[in-house]
């Protein structure tokens, strides 16, 4: 994984010989791991999520009498930024994978199939794909204010618009022959649906 920046991994799991083999695969696999830190239960984890600091996390789902679903719900709900989320278990339930995959987990591996390259391929792209989504997260963040911006800078002449067109409808209709008059309520109707589709 030469090509990403240094990795900044938590792993979330409440077993230490689990850490401890994942810690030896990340450490063995060639990635360009920068720091690994372990979260021992649902409440490190929390603490740890909130520092903003990890580019990817590897969780399970298991956390005490607690769940990575739950972290991963709480967490959002909180409005926590989520690193990179890859699930790994021992739970083979295609339920539960789906339901971390809903819940905004990049992969979903099982524990006793897990090898160095595996788990190196997961991260690689489960990073690429979270730095994708936040690029296009800001897009579309940029894109919701120029919208805004764009709708308030239009309604000005739109109102300039409708006013006049109202005012020559009352002032002169009586004076225009009807295509004229026709065309003032074509301008008329068509500043107020304007106004509806920027509203």
């Amino acid at each position: 994984m030469t090509d990403l920046a240094p990795l900044y991994v938590l792993i979330i799991d409440d077993d230490e010989d689990s850490y401890l083999l994942t810690r030896e695969m990340l450490e063995t696999g060639g990635s360009a791991v920068a720091e690994i830190a372990w979260a021992r239960n649902y409440e490190e984890a929390l603490d740890n999520l909130r520092s903003g600091q990890w580019n990817v996390c590897l969780l399970n789902n298991r956390l005490g009498h607690r769940t990575g679903l739950g972290l991963l719900a709480e967490a959002r709900n909180a409005a926590i930024p989520m690193p990179a989320v890859i699930v790994l278990t021992g739970d083979s339930d295609r339920n539960l994978d789906e339901q971390f995959h809903d819940a905004g987990a990049s992969d979903f591996l099982l524990k006793n199939g897990l090898t160095s390259a595996l788990l190196e391929r997961s991260i690689r792209y489960s990073v690429s794909e979270a730095a994708l989504r936040k690029r296009l997260e800001q897009s579309n963040a940029e894109l919701r204010r120029f919208a805004y911006v764009a709708s308030h800078d239009l309604k000005e002449p739109l109102r300039t618009i409708a006013g006049f067109s109202q005012l020559l409808q009352r002032r002169y209709r009586d004076k225009l022959d009807s295509e004229a008059n026709e065309m003032i309520e074509f301008v008329a109707s068509a500043a107020k649906r304007l106004n509806a589709m920027i509203s």
